[in-house]
């Protein structure tokens, strides 16, 4: 089916379906690799894969094998021209068969080099291909097929470019969703910022009750104060009286003054030790 021809796409329809079940029919072959090339003179697939078996009873558990692998597969080959690799060649030649069917395809068959295949194996092949050419002849018209596989290719389209859409909604919704949580922390952080304020703003309440009474005490204590010192003032105790007419400067200073000058030095010694 060359690719310069309107048969190209149906191809790589194709090859793509045979590849999309490959995997699941080769449980023990694991795909690391899958290309298709429809650049060249005709579509085709390249598929590489690593054989492996489990459970093996020599070396390592899990190892590589291609004939252990096949082997477990049901490819147990036998003879020299049907080997577990060739056996395994023509399942998949035929499974390719299958699908071109259904796309109402057909197998042109250049030649063969089976020509050692056991009778049984032979007719094995044989029913395979009356399979197939009946899947082909149940396929109906190539017209008809070929209007349904125009409509899966425009569906194809479609599906894709709701899948695209789909992609960039969702890498929306991702955005949103971490801008979302990004603003979720910025609100936690207010939320603590508010709490912590309100903490401190309760702190400073208490302590401007605290000062408020002390300015109240202090207040009480200056009215205190001022009333000591006008007792001072005008007590007739911490007044120096006159001196009589006949009284001399001696026994003014020993009666009168020096008492009131000890009672003040009392006063102030006092005054200084609470002071200290």
């Amino acid at each position: 089916m060359n690719v310069q021809n309107n048969e190209g796409q149906l191809a790589k329809d194709i090859l793509c379906e045979f590849m999309e079940q490959f995997q699941k029919r080769n449980p023990n072959l694991y795909v690391f690799s899958s290309h298709l090339y429809i650049d060249e003179q005709t579509p085709h697939i390249h598929i590489d894969f690593v054989p492996f078996i489990r459970n093996s009873k020599h070396g390592l558990d899990t190892r590589v094998s291609l004939k252990g692998a096949l082997s477990e597969q049901g490819f147990k080959g036998g003879t020299k021209g049907m080997t577990e690799w060739n056996e395994w060649i023509e399942a998949e030649k035929q499974e390719l068969s299958k699908v071109m069917g259904r796309y109402g395809g057909q197998w042109k068959q250049l030649g063969t080099h089976n020509k050692h295949l056991s009778v049984l194996d032979f007719e094995k092949q044989e029913r395979q291909k009356e399979v197939a050419e009946l899947e082909q002849t149940i396929s109906g018209s190539k017209e008809e097929l070929s209007n349904i596989l125009h409509q899966q290719i425009a569906v194809g389209r479609e599906t894709e470019q709701i899948r695209k859409e789909g992609k960039a909604i969702r890498q929306e919704v991702s955005e949103l969703s971490a801008k979302n949580h990004l603003l979720k922390e910025q609100t936690e952080t207010l939320t603590e910022d508010k709490e912590k304020l309100l903490s401190e703003n309760e702190k400073l309440e208490k302590q401007q009750k605290k000062l408020q009474q002390e300015i109240n005490k202090m207040v009480q204590s200056k009215e205190v104060m001022e009333r000591n010192i006008h007792v001072y003032d005008e007590a007739v105790k911490w007044q120096l009286p006159e001196s009589g007419a006949l009284m001399s400067a001696k026994a003014y200073r020993d009666k009168k003054a020096l008492p009131l000058v000890e009672k003040l030095k009392e006063v102030v010694k006092n005054l200084t030790i609470k002071c200290v």
